[in-house]
């Protein structure tokens, strides 16, 4: 026997894995929930800080929007005629208070600039940009852009082309006629003062990004690397943002926050998305420090538990180990008794289940010697039984066959003598019945012939050998030649193999066979019985297959009984009991016997013999 680890050590093991996988199910179930939790505080967190920021960026624009009407509803900017250095000194005031205004400048009807913030610009033809074309119709607002006319004058703090945005508005004298156009470059620097004041009031231990887009999806605030480019949109976000997504950019994942700008009060607005983005690893590593401290205290859990259960696999297996080392007494043959331990229920019932085992094993051994001294006797006397019951059966044999044929002899006889007797007379039906008695006698006999020998097959002993079916086959066809005189018989037999079996009772098998594929199929033109064999891994199996009238295949089970027929006596001739000879022998051999057909398309039967 091998060895085996002791129910302490399986005891201790199990305890311990189990312990160990609860404390993964936990961790992973407390992460996951964790996770969820955190991701959805997150999301909300910069969904807040991108609402501020699109709340921030709309009222600074309709400020800016406001400040450029109520400039141009000023005597001084209004009347044509009024003094370029007293609108100069307004608009340069104007820029000093609200130091985001890059350039103010106001032109005449015609596009020409008349005046601006430092003269820049003064007498430029401004006529073909758009911030004039949409400021003559109603005060308006332009996107984000590069400067143009003034970049040369005036320069971003990185060194790349400032970017502005556009307000304009109407300007209209006291008689109601349009004398120009008062726009503004407003400096995307306002924007970025937003983003930054924004930024610096969140945790440090959160590494926010805040991004503004354009309606085309043009980054036009955020990371540098982002600055100008498309954005991607989520999957599955359509023409619009949702507002709680996870992107994927560049092989990271972000939990993104968005909030769209709609304008405030009278100011339209421009349509930008902003973005709040925080890198999802970051957002999750209190839950993967939380997941690493629960791994950290189950496995603990496990040692400190893997310690008791030693102990307490150490209690129950003392009785355990007691009853054991009886028993490995006991099969050394000593006379030891199985202990009564008292530690606890389950011991104390087993104990004594054994001790009560073994007393019945004692009696039993007692008994099976007392038998064993009769056995022979026993034995002597059921061969006697027997034998006395074999000469029996011959006697009936002998009886059947003599008393029954003797009769049967004298009626056919005395039939055949009145035939003679009639002569040449003309009395038909007295021959009709004569002929009638004398084949039923015949059939009669035949019937005696087959209950005989189906009742030896039980008695008979096998003789085994190898049989070869090819040669088997060729031998009933032959004997069989008789019963094709004047039939077109079409054999078609495959190659058979060599199997283990009785030679004479194989042979009677495919006699009966193969006469009744010849008999059921004479009524067709030219007859097709096919012969072959299939060799499986534990079996052979042997089919015999005609194009004869067939039967219902509802009826196939009874088709292997004594006496059964599914055909009238005036159709096909027969006993009704050579299938149920095939049967007897096949099961006899090991094997097993079934058939297939239907009605007018012939039919099939098949036996197996145990492979040798």
């Amino acid at each position: 026997m091998p060895k085996l680890a002791p129910l302490q050590t399986h005891l201790a093991l199990t305890i311990a894995l189990i312990t160990l996988l609860l404390t993964f199910l936990l961790s992973a179930a407390v992460g996951t929930l964790a996770a969820r939790q955190v991701e959805q505080d997150v999301h909300n967190s910069l969904k807040q800080l991108a609402y501020q920021l699109s709340l921030t960026l709309d009222r600074g624009m309709h400020e800016r929007y406001r400040e450029l009407q109520v400039i141009s509803t000023l005597e001084v900017i209004r009347q044509p005629s009024a003094n370029p250095r007293f609108q100069r000194a307004l608009l340069d005031k104007l820029q000093v208070t609200y130091p985001a205004y890059a350039w103010i400048g106001l032109t005449d009807p015609d596009g020409r600039v008349r005046v601006a913030t430092g003269a820049l610009l003064e007498g430029a033809n401004v006529s073909a940009r758009p911030w004039f074309q949409q400021g003559k119709q109603r005060a308006s607002v332009s996107d984000v852009h590069e400067a143009l006319l003034l970049a040369k004058h005036i320069a971003s703090h990185d060194g790349s082309p400032p970017r502005f945005v556009d307000v304009s508005t109407p300007v209209y004298d006291l008689q109601g006629r349009f004398v120009g156009v008062l726009g503004s470059h407003l400096s995307w620097s306002w924007a970025q003062n937003a983003q930054r004041a924004l930024l610096e009031s969140t945790p440090r231990e959160h590494h926010v990004e805040a991004l503004v887009l354009a309606q085309d999806g043009t980054v036009l605030l955020g990371p540098s690397a982002l600055v100008g480019r498309a954005y991607p949109q989520p999957p599955g976000s359509g023409d619009r943002w949702t507002a709680d997504a996870v992107e994927r950019l560049d092989g990271q994942e972000y939990l993104v926050g968005h909030s769209a700008t709609r304008g405030h009060l009278d100011y339209p607005g421009l349509g930008w998305q902003v973005l709040v983005r925080e890198n999802k690893q970051t957002a999750l590593a209190p839950v993967r420090a939380l997941q690493q401290r629960i791994v950290l205290l189950g496995i603990l859990a496990a040692v400190a538990f893997t310690l008791l259960g030693v102990l307490a696999a150490g209690y129950l297996a003392r009785p355990l180990r007691l009853m054991s080392v009886a028993a490995n007494r006991l099969r050394s043959g000593e006379g030891v008794q199985i202990p009564v331990t008292r530690h606890y229920t389950e011991a104390a019932v087993l104990s004594l289940a054994l001790r009560e085992l073994l007393d019945e094993r004692d009696r039993q051994r007692q008994e099976m010697q007392e038998l064993n001294a009769t056995l022979e006797q026993r034995v002597a006397q059921r061969t006697e039984e027997l034998e006395r019951i074999n000469e029996e059966l011959d006697a009936f044999s002998y009886s059947v066959s003599h008393d029954l044929r003797t009769p049967l002899r004298h009626v056919s006889g005395f039939a055949e003598m009145l035939e003679k007797r009639l002569g040449e007379t003309d009395d038909g039906t007295a021959r009709r019945y004569l002929s009638v008695i004398r084949s039923s006698t015949i059939r009669m006999n035949q019937l005696i012939d087959d209950l005989l020998a189906f009742s030896r097959l039980s008695r008979e002993q096998l003789n085994v050998t190898a049989v070869d079916l090819n040669e088997l086959v060729e031998t009933v066809i032959l004997e069989l030649e008789p019963d094709m005189v004047g039939r077109d018989v079409d054999w078609r037999v495959s190659v058979l193999p060599v199997v283990r079996g009785d030679k004479a009772l194989l042979k009677a098998v495919m006699t009966n066979l193969l006469s009744n594929a010849l008999k059921y199929s004479g009524k067709r033109d030219r007859a097709v019985i096919e012969v072959r064999a299939e060799e499986g891994a534990e079996a052979v199996v042997v089919t015999v297959r005609d194009n004869g009238v067939g039967f219902d295949p509802k009826y196939a089970d009874k088709l292997f009984g004594v006496f059964q027929r599914l055909h009238r006596a005036d159709e096909f001739e027969g006993t009704g009991i050579g299938l149920a000879n095939v049967r007897r022998i096949v099961e006899r051999h090991g094997g097993r016997v079934w058939a297939h057909s239907q009605p007018g398309q012939g039919a099939a039967f098949s036996f197996s013999l145990p492979d040798s």
